[in-house]
């Protein structure tokens, strides 16, 4: 169901209306990127009801999400590398595709313990910058600077190094503390909070999308049901991946 036009109030009477309705049925997931909380009286009618919710606030609360904690590498590797490049395809598949491999290496060379500040800190060290964070270990850092890529192919990428690193600096500590909530929740509102009126926010409204997809494309269970307010900001090719991955 696609809605438009309307005004902020229309938004959140209609989300708190079908939303209940959903809940009545089924889990609910909700992305709220309307960066003024219209989800906010649904939330509060399912917690008065002892549902069980579970709120994760952006980028406010950036450090406890547990947004991309549910990832494999290979399919945060293709959030990451879809978020940054936006809506475009044919353009830009040579530098998608290089952007892919270099994040794939780095997975690797980071073993099970993968995160986006992980992730920044070597990227930082294939460019031979400073990074005072410690994120990496001596070994990791030797071998990420000298067995992963030759000299000269580091020389040739190192605009697609700094374009990624640049991309994953504002997201850094996303993660990098406990959740405030364990428990996935029979609703799951992922919103933008007032303050998401920067390149922050924007990227991260392309990675929310990116997160969600994978998640309902693997999951063998019962998804639940979706909606997203606000979706006139994202890349159209996003919007009907999304669409795909729900009507299978």
């Amino acid at each position: 169901v696609y809605v438009f036009g309307g005004t902020l109030w229309s938004w959140e009477a209609l989300l708190t209306t079908y939303g209940t309705s959903a809940l009545a049925d089924g889990p609910l997931l909700v992305l709220d990127l309307s960066r003024e909380l219209v989800s906010r009286e649904l939330v509060s009618l399912a917690q008065e009801s002892w549902k069980g919710v579970n709120v994760q606030l952006l980028p406010s609360h950036q450090s406890s999400a547990t947004l991309l904690v549910d990832l494999p590498p290979r399919d945060l590797v293709d959030a990451i590398v879809e978020s940054m490049h936006g809506g475009t395809s044919e353009l830009a598949r040579a530098e998608r595709s290089m952007d892919s491999r270099i994040l794939t290496a780095i997975c690797n060379a980071l073993g099970d313990d993968i995160t986006l500040r992980r992730m920044a800190a070597a990227l930082r060290t294939l460019m031979g910058e400073p990074d005072t964070t410690e994120a990496l270990t001596p070994e990791e850092r030797r071998h990420i600077s000298s067995g992963l890529f030759t000299v000269e192919y580091r020389r040739q990428a190192h605009s697609s190094l700094s374009l990624i690193e640049s991309y994953l600096h504002p997201l850094e500590d996303l993660g990098t503390e406990p959740p405030e909530h364990t428990n996935p929740g029979y609703l799951t509102v992922v919103a933008l909070d007032s303050q998401a009126r920067n390149i922050r926010s924007e990227l991260l409204t392309d990675l929310i999308v990116q997160w969600v997809t994978h998640r309902i494309a693997a999951t063998a269970d019962a998804t639940p049901a979706l909606v997203v307010a606000g979706a006139d900001e994202l890349a159209r090719r996003h919007l009907e991946r999304l669409s795909d991955a729900c009507e299978r």
